[in-house]
């Protein structure tokens, strides 16, 4: 364990946690609380369950995005939401007032979406609500193959769409929906984000009404693909700036797509891209506000 990491420094309570893990004690556990005090259930020694025990939450440079993005009162999207880690901040930071929808197809990883939802919903915590919502999104309606590989028991954020399925691997038939005929009718969405295993342009194709209206504020996405990749160039078409999300000890960095370093910091590629109009300048400021809970709004 490298103890001078921002996860530790900035909440130090997690290096006991850490430790814990390391020794055995907490391997079997099956839930832990956030630094923004929602609960999460997961599978023990799945990706994200081993990331809520070590580090308290997944890919900081997303939560921290997520944080200092979302305000009470927003619209907040996330596709393919996983077990519901991201969608709870959204949820924290958008209280009572605002709204946040959370699309996962996977019916194993959104049974326990829904049932992270259900204890937020049930203690009465101060938070958006969320409408669970078991679709996939793309550029058509209709039906797909989301295909698990072999390493989905160990991570499962790493079922995709493939058309015709796989030879030889576990399969599950989903519906397709398409972002603008769903949201045709909400006037403004704060942030979208995107985690859907190289899926990217056909869902990004599916909101292209949305986006060339402005009606979309901020997105982040994974992003495999050299940048600036297919999905950059097609978000600079419709006006919106795109950067690599980089950090370093402080906080987060951004980056022009176009300027984009070769190597990173942890985590994955995670690209913003961001509406004409919209500012930056306190995406980049020193600090962790996901690490403490609280909103640098």
């Amino acid at each position: 364990m490298r103890a001078l990491k921002p996860e530790y420094f900035y909440r130090p309570s997690q290096i006991l946690r850490r430790l814990g893990y390391s020794v055995g004690f907490a391997k079997n556990k099956s839930s832990e609380m956030t630094p923004w005090r929602l609960r999460i259930a997961f599978a023990p020694g799945e990706l994200h369950g081993r990331a809520m025990l070590t580090h308290g939450l997944s890919d900081l440079r997303t939560c921290e995005m997520i944080s200092r993005i979302v305000r009470a009162g927003d619209c907040v999207v996330d596709i393919s939401a996983n077990i519901g880690i991201m969608t709870s901040l959204m949820a924290k930071r958008a209280c009572v007032s605002g709204s946040v929808f959370a699309f996962e197809p996977h019916p194993q990883t959104s049974a326990w979406l829904e049932k992270n939802v259900c204890e937020w919903s049930h203690r009465d915590l101060d938070c958006a609500p969320v409408e669970v919502l078991p679709y996939a999104l793309s550029s058509r309606t209709g039906t797909a193959e989301l295909v698990e590989p072999a390493s989905f028991e160990r991570n499962s954020g790493v079922a995709r769409l493939l058309e015709g399925g796989a030879k030889g691997q576990q399969a599950h038939q989903v519906d397709t929906i398409v972002f603008d005929e769903w949201f045709a009718d909400v006037p403004s969405i704060r942030l979208v984000k995107i985690d859907v295993e190289g899926h990217e342009d056909d869902v990004l194709a599916g909101m292209s009404d949305s986006l060339a209206d402005g009606r979309i504020g901020y997105l982040i996405f994974e992003e495999m693909r050299q940048l600036p990749s297919s999905s950059c160039v097609f978000l600079k078409d419709l006006g919106y700036r795109t950067y690599l999300v980089d950090r370093n000890f402080t906080g987060p960095k951004l980056v022009p797509t176009q300027e984009s370093p070769k190597t990173l910091i942890g985590e994955a590629t995670n690209v913003l891209a961001v509406r004409p109009g919209e500012r930056i300048d306190f995406l980049q400021r020193s600090d962790w506000s996901s690490l403490r809970g609280g909103s640098t709004q």
